[in-house]
């Protein structure tokens, strides 16, 4: 078997051909959002349970989103009582995306919204309690 001849030439465009890809790559990568940027991320399911929380629970942790812990923070049903929201935000910053309670009681969204401008807000709903 014979080997195509291979000079230098051929050699210097190939590697000229090769650095230019590998910076291209670098570019991209260079682009992409790292973790660190996402660390004031936060994602919040205001709805009532029984609509879907437990499915979007499953949802973040597939696309890697650390969730809150759900009875950690039914723990913080007496400071909602009494529209004590500062550690209800001081546990919003343990993870990325919550749902259930306190998350779903009236007056919390306004409170996350005011903490975090950027956050996502999800509404969950049923058409009836049949469902």
């Amino acid at each position: 078997m014979k080997f195509p001849l291979v000079t230098r030439r051929r050699l210097e465009k190939a590697e000229i051909r090769l650095r230019e890809r590998i910076g291209k790559l670098e570019r991209k990568l260079e682009k992409r959002p790292t973790r660190e940027k996402f660390e004031e991320r936060k994602i919040f399911c205001i709805g009532l349970n029984k609509t879907g929380t437990t499915s979007l629970h499953d949802v973040f942790e597939q696309f890697g989103f650390s969730v809150g812990e759900i009875r950690r923070g039914e723990r913080l049903i007496e400071q909602w009582a009494v529209r004590d929201f500062a550690p209800i935000i001081d546990f919003c910053h343990t993870a990325e995306a919550f749902r259930d309670c306190p998350f779903s009681l009236p007056f919390t969204y306004a409170a996350l919204d005011a903490a975090f401008p950027n956050a996502k807000f999800i509404l969950s709903i049923r058409d009836s309690a049949e469902q």
